[in-house]
């Protein structure tokens, strides 16, 4: 569907057009002492985009949004995470809100004006987008990394920290996943943020919930990345809409980071990585889709065929759209090397 993307990250098929919601490279302030997303030297810039996917062709309609990476060129970049389609326009939402507090930056640094305005207005916001207008309608990721705060003996060596990386509006309600704060979190028509569960931790490390989809029975379905997990114990939860209660639907999976449903109920997880997390230079890149029909069979799909992959969308014919090479830039690191692209697979 199209090639040479930074870090391309969540879909969606809303008003007959697929969504990408594409992080950045981070940019070239990068002010000593300062550490990113993986603890890194931090490097920031307003590199990230709201994109429009159509006819093989990438059109950002919201340009110069803030961007965070720690890496050489800008791979594993966080910024823009998420899109959802809604009744008039989409909401998107911003990741790294734990940089906006905690930006790692020694006294007396000061950003451009430009970059301060755009880090303090996007880090961890929920916003809508109508058209090329953005307006903010809860700053989600502050409440969740507030809520992790207050709640640190969950995960000690890790909170207070926030990362709110998928969503999906319900009526006029938005749910969103915090992926740092392991929480499902209501917004709802005035902005009030609620947290409603924690994804306990696996034996290692903390589950990193990643995407969220509605099921037929008014239920959410949430996927976990749960990288400190042996290899197949990921988990599939579901949480009941009418009862609030938090339970494990399917077990089996590795680093789940997109899932949602088709027309006909069949559940899709997509796997970043199929042998287990690793997202270093030296870790197998091979990801798939497992596919859960109602009946509980399960499908690998595009195993072989896709690398790194996140997000998910599925259009009206049951295509199946996801971004490969999700942690890679749109300028290949040597010649031949490979980009991010989104891509469609046909189930």
């Amino acid at each position: 569907m199209a090639r040479g993307l930074d870090n391309p990250r969540g879909l969606a098929w809303a008003h007959g057009r697929l969504y990408l919601a594409e992080a950045g490279k981070g940019g070239t302030d990068c002010p000593a002492g300062a550490k990113g997303p993986t603890g890194g030297q931090l490097c920031y810039g307003l590199t990230s985009s709201l994109d429009v996917i159509s006819g093989g062709s990438v059109h950002r309609i919201r340009t110069g949004l803030i961007s965070f990476s720690d890496a050489p060129g800008g791979a594993a970049a966080e910024g823009l995470e998420a899109v959802t389609g809604v009744a008039r326009g989409v909401q998107v939402v911003y990741g790294e809100s734990v940089l906006a507090h905690l930006f790692g930056l020694p006294p007396g640094t000061h950003l451009t004006p430009a970059d301060s305005g755009a880090l303090r207005h996007a880090a961890g916001m929920l916003d809508s987008v109508v058209g090329t207008s953005e307006r903010t309608l809860a700053d989600v990721g502050d409440s969740d990394l507030a809520w992790s705060g207050v709640h640190q003996n969950l995960v000690p060596d890790q909170f207070p920290d926030a990362n709110p990386n998928a969503l999906l509006q319900l009526g006029r309600v938005t749910y969103v996943i915090d992926a740092a704060t392991n929480v499902l979190s209501s917004v709802d028509s005035r902005g009030v943020v609620r947290q409603l569960a924690f994804f306990p931790n696996p034996p290692v490390s903390d589950a990193v919930p990643t995407c969220v989809a509605k099921g037929r029975d008014n239920a959410l379905y949430v996927g976990q990345l749960a990288p400190g997990a042996a290899p197949n114990r990921g988990k599939i939860y579901r949480y009941s809409l009418s009862t609030g209660r938090l339970t494990v639907w399917k077990t089996g999976f590795n680093v789940v980071d997109g899932c949602g449903f088709d027309q006909a109920g069949n559940f899709y997880a997509v796997e970043f990585q199929a042998h287990g997390f690793n997202p270093s230079p030296t870790g197998n890149p091979a990801g798939d889709i497992i596919k859960i029909s109602p009946n509980g069979k399960r499908t690998v799909i595009g195993a072989g065929s896709l690398f790194f992959p996140q997000g998910f969308a599925v259009d009206p014919k049951g295509n199946i759209y996801v971004s490969n090479w999700s942690i890679m830039t749109g300028t290949p690191s040597r010649p031949g090397a490979p980009t991010g692209e989104v891509v469609k697979v046909r189930p």
